[in-house]
This record gives C-alpha cells, sequence and structure tokens, in this order.
C-alpha cells in the first residue's frame, strides 16, 4: 500500500476511502460477517477470506426449512391477499421444503448435517413451528417483499448488503429468528440489523423470536409480546452505528496488513464463554491446536 496502514484506518474510519480496498477482500460487507468479525476475527478470516464453508448444523438448517415455508405462503400472499391453508403449508414443508433445504445445505457447503437428534425429529420441531407461526402471526402480515436484498453505503469502503425475510409498504420489516430459546429483546448483533433496514427502507425492523423445544412446545414473541423487538435507531444511534462499521472495516484492513491473507488472524473467540463451542471451524484453529 502506499500509505501508511495506521493512517489509512483512521481515514477509513473516519468515512474517508483514499485509496482501493484490496481485492482480496469480500467486495460488500453484511450485518453477519460485521458481527463475525467482533466476535472473532480469525472465524471471519476463514470464512470470508478463505470462503470454508462451516459444516450445516440441526439448529440452522430447521431454521432455514421454517423460513422456506413462510417465504412459500408470503410470496403467493402479495398477490392474493390471503394466506395458504394451513394443512397445505404443512403439507409442502413436510414433502418438499424440509428435504429441500437439506440438500441444498449439503450442497453448498459439500459437508453432510450435523444432527444433534435425528432428521426426522429435526423435521417435526420445524412443522410445530410454521405450523404455530402460521396460525398466530402471518394472518395480520400482508407482505410486499419476500427473501431479498439490498445495498447501502454507510460509509465503509464497500457496501453492506443486508437480507430481509418479510417487507410491508409503510411498516417495520420483519426479521425472524428461530431458535431453542425465546429471545425477549434484541441481540447486539440484531441492531446492526436495525440500522442496515433504517437506512435502506426507512423503516425500522419488527424481530419475531420463533423457538420449539425438544418436546416441540412452540414459543412465539414478537413486539406485540415484548416491545423491545422492534427496533427503529434514532438519528443518534445511526450516526454511532455508522461510525462502528467504518471503525470494523478499518480493523479488516489492519489484520490484512499485519498478517495478510495467510497467516492466522486474532482468535479472540478465545475470549468469549460461547463463540468457541459452536464455531465449525475450531478445528485446526491456532488457539485450539493443543486442546
Amino acid at each position: 500500500m502506499s500509505l501508511d496502514i495506521g493512517q489509512y484506518a483512521i481515514e477509513v474510519a473516519k468515512g474517508s476511502d483514499p485509496i482501493a480496498w484490496p481485492s482480496g477482500l469480500p467486495d460488500h460487507l453484511s450485518p453477519s460477517s460485521l458481527s463475525m468479525l467482533r466476535r472473532c476475527p480469525r472465524q471471519f478470516q476463514e470464512r470470508y477470506i478463505f470462503g470454508h464453508k462451516e459444516r450445516p448444523a440441526e439448529a440452522p438448517v430447521i431454521g432455514s426449512a421454517v423460513h422456506a415455508a413462510l417465504e412459500f405462503n408470503f410470496e403467493q400472499k402479495i398477490k392474493t391477499h390471503a394466506d395458504l391453508p394451513t394443512a397445505a403449508l404443512l403439507d409442502w414443508y413436510s414433502d418438499v421444503g424440509f428435504d429441500a433445504t437439506v440438500s441444498d445445505q449439503q450442497e453448498r457447503s459439500g459437508f453432510q448435517v450435523f444432527w444433534d437428534t435425528e432428521p426426522e425429529r429435526a423435521k417435526t420441531r420445524g412443522r410445530v413451528m410454521v405450523g404455530e407461526y402460521h396460525n398466530a402471526v402471518s394472518p395480520r402480515i400482508q407482505p410486499s417483499g419476500v427473501e431479498g436484498s439490498f445495498s447501502i453505503d454507510l460509509g465503509a469502503p464497500v457496501p453492506i448488503v443486508g437480507r430481509y425475510d418479510v417487507l410491508r409498504d409503510g411498516a417495520p420489516t420483519i426479521d425472524i429468528k428461530t431458535g431453542k430459546r425465546a429471545n425477549r429483546k434484541p441481540k447486539e448483533s440484531w441492531r446492526i440489523q436495525g440500522v442496515v433496514y433504517r437506512e435502506a427502507t426507512g423503516q425500522g425492523v419488527e424481530f419475531h423470536s420463533l423457538t420449539a423445544t425438544d418436546n416441540n412446545t412452540v414459543t412465539i414473541v414478537t413486539p406485540l409480546e415484548s416491545e423491545e423487538l422492534l427496533v427503529n435507531p434514532t438519528e443518534a444511534e445511526r450516526v454511532v452505528l455508522r461510525q462502528n462499521v467504518r471503525t470494523i472495516a478499518a480493523e479488516i484492513l489492519l489484520y490484512w496488513e499485519l498478517l495478510g491473507p495467510d497467516q492466522p488472524w486474532p482468535t479472540y473467540g478465545r475470549f468469549h464463554d460461547w463463540a468457541c463451542s459452536y464455531c465449525g471451524y475450531r478445528p485446526g484453529c491456532p488457539a485450539w491446536e493443543n486442546g
């Protein structure tokens, strides 16, 4: 680089981009990649520099299958303004949606799904989530778009690309989170999504927490049950988070210059009490080579 990397990082953090973003880095960033960089630079390096995919796990596969079913309903609802019958949607999920999701995840990653339980139990857990959400929440949603993306400028050298689950005219975007534990307030990493949605649509975002336990007890939490799940960043919050995005971009540049694409980036996941336990890149990580 013709400019001292420290000075370049400072310029990027200030919102200036005096020289080109290195070609070996991703041509865009996203809320998930920004969150991953802050969680563990080594994990970011594996995923976004090396392009290594993690082995698909049961919980994310269930979540993707649930999203596929809800998308199947909402996509036709854009024109019809009517939900599919619950039985028809669940038949589609069982006959098509779940198996197609498993095949897609395995094809894209090159790995077989790691099942915590077994495929049929996982399919059933997703099925009950789809049914409960479809009956309780879908009737009050009129989508204008589903499973789309947008690209915005938040002051970083590359655009920030976000994906939405359900877009609505004149109303907050909806982002559906699945898992085994219900969330009544947004995780900090979700707030970056909130800013991206706000900048792209002029609206905030509703997070819908959809969970099912091993015995298939479903819990749904939306802003009607917890107002904190409606995230609409104030102007002051948007200014701060834009600065944070630029600072994270500067941090990426710093690792690139100091360590390059091949030397291990910092293994900050070790400083968390949970991150490494859920990381698919733990085998082969320098922080775990002796244990």
